[in-house]
């Protein structure tokens, strides 16, 4: 069990071994560098993880331990970690969105205790960060300010220690639903061929994809079965699941990875389109006038880019002097505007807000991708120890 709970040969094998630790069932990997809280969370949600979420004096005391003596190597003097008060101010919560936090390793008048740092008002310091000066002690910090950008934390859960290999050998007619966040495009070819760490993968025979191509487009009957009928919308290969309400971009983001998808990213003129004539209608249920949706420019100032990572956005359909020419809304820098809203009053046009502002609460839209029904050939053997 030791063993296990220190041995990073167990952690996702995407992860580079250099600064990656093991504790228990996760794996920490440590970046060390300058990235704002927000930035920093959505590289590690793009590597399948989160940030960090140290719920216990044991795992505290680790990451102390193993860092302290990497200390220089952080410019900033500290590390980013998943604790955040954004949804409500004072109440602190891990950002994998448990309703209390049980253990807190708090400076004396930081966390829910804080009034604020110098000419910054508390209610605007609503990220944690680990001070490396102070004993690894948490100090809350604003999330997307160019003055606090500081080195970060991951967590990952570790791959587990056995698991079953599927092998071809006869066929067998069943639903396969998917279990990761990650979509794996069905194959025409005879055998299956691994290509995630869950190793029954689905093949799709020719009549299947007519079929599917045929009726998908707008049948919610494909999306996947967790997620409930209410606003529920099919267009092409996509679900787009509706949450009318009032969030910032970095908690609708993570409710939508939460469900298994992200959020909905219109990379055509005819998926724009779809959005406009289906919503329009229910305009008077989203209260702010927008739905957020996955398009930022957080790396890189007026780079803008889809929250799958693409280099580049061939379409976009932004407001004139949004985006990319964005400069800046009354006392808000446009460098600071790094998340994009799609405004019903402005025919569905997008304009740029910031990500995790009080002030800048809508609604959102998941984009989830649709299942299919498959023909499969599976056996089960071993376990296989790794």
């Amino acid at each position: 069990m030791r063993a296990f709970a220190t041995d990073t040969s167990y952690c996702p094998p995407h992860l580079s071994k250099s600064d990656l630790y093991a504790y228990d069932d996760y794996c920490l990997k440590v970046h060390y560098g300058n990235w704002d809280w927000e930035t920093a969370r959505s590289i590690c949600i793009r590597e399948g993880g989160d940030l960090v979420q140290p719920r216990t004096p044991g795992m505290q005391e680790y990451i102390r331990v193993n860092l302290l003596p990497q200390k220089q190597r952080s410019e900033e003097d500290g590390f980013w970690i998943g604790a955040t008060d954004l949804n409500t101010e004072s109440h602190w919560r891990w950002v994998s969105g448990d309703p209390q936090m049980p253990y807190s390793n708090w400076e004396l008048g930081q966390g829910p205790s804080q009034s604020g740092f110098l000419f910054v008002s508390g209610d605007l310091e609503d990220c944690a960060l680990m001070s490396i000066q102070d004993g690894f002690r948490w100090f809350d910090y604003p999330c997307s300010n160019f003055l606090y950008h500081y080195s970060f934390i991951c967590q990952h859960k570790k791959l587990p220690r056995s698991t079953h290999h599927v092998i071809p050998t006869k066929f067998t007619t069943r639903y396969v639903r998917p279990t990761t966040t990650k979509y794996v495009p069905p194959t025409t070819t005879k055998y299956l061929q691994p290509a995630t760490t869950e190793y029954v993968l689905p093949t799709t025979t020719r009549f299947q994809q007519e079929t599917h191509q045929s009726t998908a487009g707008t049948d919610t009957s494909y999306c996947p079965p967790h997620l409930s009928k209410s606003d529920l919308y099919a267009y092409g290969d996509y679900c787009l699941k509706v949450h009318y309400g009032n969030w910032d971009w970095v908690t609708a983001r993570s409710i939508c990875i939460r469900e298994g998808g992200d959020l909905v990213q219109p990379r055509t003129p005819g998926m724009q389109e779809y959005i406009r004539v289906n919503l329009l209608p229910q305009k008077q249920r989203s209260e702010d006038d927008g739905f957020w949706i996955g398009a930022t420019d957080l790396n890189t100032e007026s780079h803008w880019r889809w929250v799958s990572g693409d280099p580049s956005m061939p379409y976009s359909n932004w407001e004139p002097g949004e985006g990319p020419y964005q400069s800046g809304f009354l006392f808000v820098s446009g460098d600071l505007e790094d998340c994009a809203l799609m405004r019903i009053e402005d025919g569905f046009r997008w304009h740029d807000y910031p990500c995790s502002n009080f002030l800048y609460h809508y609604s959102f839209i998941c984009q989830h991708r649709l299942n299919h029904y498959e023909t499969t050939t599976e056996e089960t053997v071993g376990p296989i120890i790794g």
